[in-house]
């Protein structure tokens, strides 16, 4: 009996081969109400530019967010992320740059906040919502643990007026590799054995008595 329980809790540490799972945060801005020509009426946050460029020294994003991912049970690394942002763009002007980035210290990491130059111009001009992916998987190397933060800033790159955007919707997602945990079955086998080794010494002790 004493041999089966060392079997099996040397299974115990035999754990399944865990399969990716999912993960996602989501920011829903709030502060105005936008209802686009197609009649979607989303909240969100108006961003002005600040007027300082992005290479002074004294450089103050005009705005920035924080996502935050939780992980359960936690992450042994991160397969693959992503970034969809909703916004639309200031229809008094639309000869504007708006970017988005991480917050380490090249501003425009990611990209800017348009699949094309002449989608930006169609969800601006047209007063559109537009959502905008960016791959985040030059982020996620080192990345573990129950939990992940990043911030993010939006800004803009040009020296005109009217120089305003809006942000509705910021969504992080992708998949991570979980830590392993032990299979049932094996839980199963060490808690049968020591129902049986337990019944076996009282068997034992009523036998002696």
């Amino acid at each position: 009996m004493i041999r089966f329980l060392l079997l099996a809790f040397m299974f115990l540490f035999i754990t399944t081969e865990a399969m990716a799972l999912p993960f996602s945060d989501t920011i829903n801005f709030t502060g105005t109400s936008i209802t686009d020509t197609n009649g979607v009426t989303k909240d969100a946050t108006r961003i002005e530019d600040t007027g300082n460029w992005v290479c002074s020294t004294d450089y103050t994003p005009a705005f920035s967010y924080t996502h935050n991912v939780t992980f359960d049970p936690e992450a042994i690394s991160i397969e693959n992320a992503s970034l969809a942002v909703t916004y639309t763009g200031n229809q008094a002007n639309c000869i504007e740059a708006w970017f988005i980035s991480d917050s380490s210290n090249d501003p425009q990491s990611l990209g800017y906040l348009s699949d094309t130059q002449d989608s930006y111009w169609d969800a601006c001009n047209q007063n559109r919502w537009n959502t905008t992916v960016f791959d985040l998987d030059n982020y996620i190397d080192g990345v573990s643990g129950s939990s992940w933060s990043i911030e993010f800033i939006v800004d803009e790159k040009t020296w005109r007026d009217n120089e305003v955007m809006y942000l509705a919707e910021s969504t992080i997602s992708g998949n991570y590799n979980p830590t392993p945990v032990p299979e049932p079955a094996t839980l199963f086998l060490l808690g049968t054995g020591l129902l049986g080794f337990a019944g076996t010494r009282k068997k034992k002790m009523v036998s002696r008595t």
